[in-house]
């Protein structure tokens, strides 16, 4: 959603005196403007959002403005999914959807709110599935093994379908060939699954099973993101000598373990040379592979060979992917270049509108500096205190913005002008 409005706003120049808030209503006003128009030729215009527990304020903040915007007379439907099990009482997004239900009852006629909570499968349900999997008409001939998928899932759909194909891969449900049906036998399947306890833990005990080079390489992706390129994959793959102790695994190439990916249905690819997890928990799964005590080294590793193997000029498009891995860096190690790196970051999310976002790159750019940094490096150290500030006085947290201003001001060695 960041990506579209940044270009459809990329043609205004936003002068360097203009404040954040007014950067952020012209945003809004060039956004309303162009839904307004896009739903005079498309009516009614849909807009599906997915995994709003993940939007910043500033999203779900334009959100509201859309979906209460009085001037746009054609008809707009939003449709928004999120995980209501992410999101509590004191969520932004519980605040988001109470103010949009206290408009619709209040004070715009023209707006209409419905919440629909969909859960998961019941045992009926699940039945049904797995009669459809195993073509069997009679629900009777698979009550029983509903009964234990369905205490072993509770209904999740994407659960479901991962412990029916695990319990074929290993040979508990199969199709006899002679009676030319599927047979199972319930009580190897109670004791064989009985130390699953959701499906990340199926799914990783599956990996367990899979050779030292492709758990490496499961483990190598995972930092990646929920998606990436084949050329990301192939300059990580290629240095991971320098990540995973045993670098004596490394015989396959990585098209061909990408290609052992997509057949274990881990990996799909969406466009010429982009792949992406086909599913969270996947994802999950893979990183759950990296050692505990060792997964903020491993990743820190990996955005250290990226950020070296980029350069200065190809960070912009994986910025955000980079930054968020050097920042395993452990607490007090002191690197500027790093904190370029944050830098660059907390302009670009302060420009994408997420101002949390911002903060956390700023602070974290902020304490990767040496503690002679306003001396050593009195411009970078004043642009990331600027941001930070900045960021803090758009979120409403005063106390803060005014703790990073107070600490610039003090500064007697540092121009005023430059403050």
């Amino acid at each position: 959603m960041n990506e579209l409005m940044i270009l459809k706003t990329q043609p205004t120049k936003t002068p360097n005196d203009i404040t954040s808030d007014a950067r952020q209503a012209r945003l809004n006003y060039a956004f309303r403007v162009f839904t307004r128009v896009m739903s005079s030729f498309f009516s009614p215009l849909v807009l599906c959002l997915d995994d709003l527990q993940w939007a910043d304020k500033s999203s779900l903040e334009l959100i509201q403005l859309l979906a209460s915007d009085v001037h746009n007379k054609n008809s707009i439907m939003i449709i928004g999914c999120y995980r209501s099990n992410e999101v509590g009482a004191s969520h932004i997004l519980s605040s988001a959807l109470c103010n949009l239900l206290d408009m619709s009852t209040t004070s715009n006629e023209l707006l209409n709110m419905t919440q629909i909570e969909l859960g998961n499968l019941g045992k009926k349900e699940v039945n049904q599935v797995i009669m459809a999997l195993l073509s069997i008409d009679e629900e009777s001939q698979t009550d029983s093994l509903a009964s234990i998928c369905y205490r072993r899932t509770m209904g999740n759909p994407f659960f479901l379908l991962e412990l029916v194909k695990l319990l074929e891969e290993e040979g508990l449900l199969y199709f006899h060939l002679g009676l030319f049906q599927w047979k199972w036998d319930k009580d190897n399947i109670v004791s064989k699954t009985a130390s699953t306890k959701n499906v990340v833990d199926m799914l990783q005990g599956k990996m367990n099973k899979l050779s030292q080079e492709v758990r490496a390489f499961l483990q190598c992706i995972s930092c990646l993101g929920s998606s990436f390129t084949l050329e990301t994959v192939r300059l990580i793959w290629e240095h991971q000598n320098l990540i995973c102790t045993d670098s004596s695994t490394v015989k396959t190439g990585t098209e061909k373990l990408l290609a052992t990916m997509m057949e274990e249905s881990y990996l799909e690819k969406y466009e010429n040379n982009k792949f992406r997890w086909t599913h969270d928990n996947v994802e999950q799964a893979a990183s759950s592979l990296i050692e505990e005590g060792s997964c903020a080294s491993f990743r820190s590793s990996i955005g250290e060979i990226w950020y070296r193997e980029l350069g200065e000029d190809n960070l912009e498009p994986f910025l955000f992917e980079v930054a968020n891995l050097v920042n395993n860096t452990a607490e007090g190690v002191i690197n500027t270049d790093y904190a370029k790196v944050n830098l660059k970051a907390a302009k670009k999310a302060r420009d994408n509108s997420a101002f949390d976002c911002c903060c956390n790159y700023a602070s974290k750019g902020i304490s990767m500096l040496p503690s002679t940094k306003w001396t050593s490096e009195p411009v970078l150290t004043v642009k990331l205190y600027s941001l930070a500030a900045e960021a803090e006085g758009v979120l409403g947290h005063h106390s803060k913005m005014e703790n990073y201003c107070s600490e610039v001001l003090a500064q007697k060695s540092i121009p005023t002008l430059e403050k």
